[in-house]
């Protein structure tokens, strides 16, 4: 894809264009718009939104886990898109016979449905990162919402094309300009798609360096640095030395896609969920009744029993090791401090995420 691609318009006649498909004069359900990182795309659906609906009745959800454990006091109508969801059990077809040994017994069998009680509270639903979202996903919420949706996605993100072939067109509105002060590794990322930033930030914190060292052993350490590369070797390596290690504090992982969302099942006064690509930190490898483990950039705790086997073991979560990602991993989060080892070029998308998704980033180069 080429920005000249894209529907680009200018922030004005996205604000015309949200009040038209508000109004209704545009029938279109999900709604959706886009924008690069810095072009505050969130601000502007949502002043749209609230400009006609009151905030209570708009039920707001993003594909990114992390912005909800930044969230200091949570909203009841902010929230992940797993926890829209929940996970029922299928009547088996041969009716369960307690008298009898398990083997005997057909497995239970569960499946996603949406919370319709939910959704019935609202009438106005903004998916912010919808494009960090399996659409199987996406139609349900829209087959069982009966008000308005607005997807904003970003179409210069890695899974930005995806979802834009998803939808079998690229002339969805998008804005790129911005009229407010960006941070300076966010001016970089918009640089990649060759998007020039008005004004910078520059007293922000925020760095990108560069160097050609580094010690093999310390990659993917038990450290607040998200080591993310290119080089399949090492992140072989890397990996295969955290699946031959016990479970320890720190360690990360990353949930599998077993084809279920996960809610909750540590005492907590909010609804809270996993799904494919949510990142779990190590807090307890020992505790009884079940490991204690804290969804990534929060201070939620999730108690379950983990396993790297594949299926997963009954009623246990299937994880994979996430010391070391790729850089396709690496796109589901954000990160105070990433370490990208390079031993081929990227591609605009790569680096455009890389930069968006980092507050710091060390690069190691390692191309000949």
């Amino acid at each position: 894809m080429k920005i000249a691609d894209l529907n680009i318009i200018e922030i004005s006649e996205m604000i015309d264009h949200l009040d038209e498909c508000i109004d209704g004069h545009i029938e279109k359900n999900p709604i959706v718009v886009g924008g690069i990182a810095g072009s505050g795309i969130e601000k502007l659906v949502l002043n749209a939104v609230i400009d006609k609906y009151d905030f209570s009745k708009v039920l707001v959800v993003t594909g990114c886990q992390d912005y909800i454990g930044m969230v200091k006091k949570p909203l009841e109508n902010f929230m992940f898109y797993g926890d829209l969801f929940n996970l029922d059990m299928i009547d088996p077809i041969t009716p369960f016979n307690p008298f009898v040994a398990k083997v005997f017994n057909p497995k239970p069998e569960y499946v996603n449905t949406v919370n319709k009680t939910l959704l019935r509270n609202y009438e106005m639903i903004i998916i912010f990162k919808a494009h960090l979202i399996d659409c199987e996903y996406l139609n349900m919420i829209t087959r069982e919402f009966y008000g308005q949706i607005i997807h904003v996605i970003d179409p210069f993100d890695i899974n930005g094309d995806d979802y834009l072939h998803a939808l079998m067109t690229y002339d969805i509105p998008v804005v790129v300009d911005s009229l407010e002060k960006i941070r300076p590794i966010v001016a970089m990322a918009r640089n990649v798609w060759g998007v020039e930033t008005r004004s910078i930030e520059k007293k922000v914190r925020g760095s990108v360096t560069e160097t050609n060292r580094i010690n093999n052993r310390s990659v993917g350490k038990l450290d607040d640095k998200q080591y993310v590369t290119t080089d399949l070797q090492l992140a072989q390596m890397v990996t295969q030395r955290q699946l031959d290690s016990p479970f320890r504090k720190g360690q990360k992982f990353l949930v599998v896609n077993n084809g279920k969302i996960e809610p909750l099942t540590y005492d907590t006064s909010h609804h809270y969920s996993l799904a494919k690509n949510s990142m779990l930190i190590m807090e307890d490898a020992k505790s009884t009744p079940y490991m204690k483990l804290r969804i990534y950039s929060s201070k939620i705790i999730y108690a379950t029993d983990i396993t790297y086997s594949d299926p997963p073991e009954r009623g246990k979560l299937g994880v994979f090791p996430a010391n070391i990602m790729s850089l396709k991993q690496s796109s589901y989060h954000r990160y105070n401090h990433t370490v990208l080892i390079l031993t081929e070029p990227l591609t605009q998308r790569q680096k455009y995420s890389i930069l968006k998704n980092s507050i710091n980033v060390s690069v190691i180069n390692k191309m000949k």
